[in-house]
């Protein structure tokens, strides 16, 4: 076989395989043509590439970012509709598009949400995790769209409105941001949802020391004599937040001692009453007590 004839038959290879690909992933004929364009644009500048199957992956990936409002495919079903590994994907795709000048928007948290929502049993609440993305806009520019996505779906089974459960496992899988990345971000989306919204947190988990004392003095009616007192306790028992330790369990252990230290106009607060608020145990919080005494 000629070296022409070699070409010949890789370029309707890849022209096949975008097309069966497009149609298994049901996306519109559109969309197809578009990612067969870029196909032929890679092709124009005599771009470098070392297999055939790399090639029609990265033009439907492209054609999906391209349109990501309207398709529901995720960059992990391209991968595995092309038979190519997520690393490798994400690697060629970054190399080649960039030197073809195809430039792609940025992947949408929402995008992520719809198309994930039915794997992880959220589909009905995905309204309300919709909403919660939108409320965010501009306040977490720093962190990823996936990221984003997770933290929002794993957060959003701590709101009275929602009733599914999921691990971090289990969003990490279907998602793609680690489980450390989630457990350290899902706290920032909680936060936003308490202030930016009026939908209703079950059971709370902070942020920050801010953060809940911001919550516990709502929630539990905390004096302005009870909330200082507490700044001074958590200030001088920085090991009760301080490194593994439970943000929850601490704040709420500070917030006991403080409402014992004050004399006038103190609420009647007991371990029960936090534990109806915040997601941490009464064992948990009265371990952290005794290290205040």
């Amino acid at each position: 076989m000629s070296q022409r004839d070699f070409r010949a038959g890789g370029i309707r290879y890849v022209a096949s395989e975008i097309e069966r690909m497009g149609d298994s992933l049901d996306l519109s004929e559109s969309v197809i043509k578009q990612g067969l364009r870029i196909y032929h644009q890679i092709l124009e500048q005599d771009i470098e590439f070392a297999r055939l199957d790399d090639l029609s992956a990265l033009c439907v990936y492209a054609t999906v970012r391209l349109h990501q409002e309207e398709c529901g495919a995720t960059f992990r079903e391209v991968a595995a509709e092309a038979r190519i590994k997520d690393s490798r994907l994400q690697t060629v795709s970054s190399r080649i598009l960039s030197e073809a000048g195809v430039p792609l928007p940025p992947p949408r948290p929402e995008t992520t949400l719809k198309t994930t929502a039915e794997e992880l049993g959220v589909s009905d609440e995905i309204d309300i995790l919709l909403d919660i993305v939108d409320s965010l806009t501009g306040r977490l520019e720093n962190l990823a769209p996936t990221t984003i996505a997770a933290s929002t779906i794993f957060a959003g089974q701590y709101l009275s409105e929602c009733s599914y459960d999921v691990t971090q496992s289990e969003v990490s899988n279907v998602v793609g941001p680690t489980e450390v990345t989630i457990r350290n971000e899902y706290t920032k989306i909680l936060k936003q949802v308490y202030q930016e919204t009026e939908y209703t947190i079950e059971k709370h988990r902070f942020e920050d020391t801010e953060h809940g004392i911001s919550v516990l003095k709502t929630e539990c009616s905390l004096p302005p004599g009870v909330v200082t007192e507490t700044e001074a306790v958590l200030e001088a028992h920085t090991e009760l937040v301080a490194g593994n330790g439970s943000t929850e369990a601490g704040v709420c252990a500070a917030v006991l001692e403080a409402n014992q230290r004050v004399d006038d106009g103190r609420p009647d607060l007991s371990v029960d009453d936090l534990t109806d608020v915040v997601h941490v145990t009464n064992r948990t919080i009265n371990e952290y007590r005794r290290t205040l005494r």
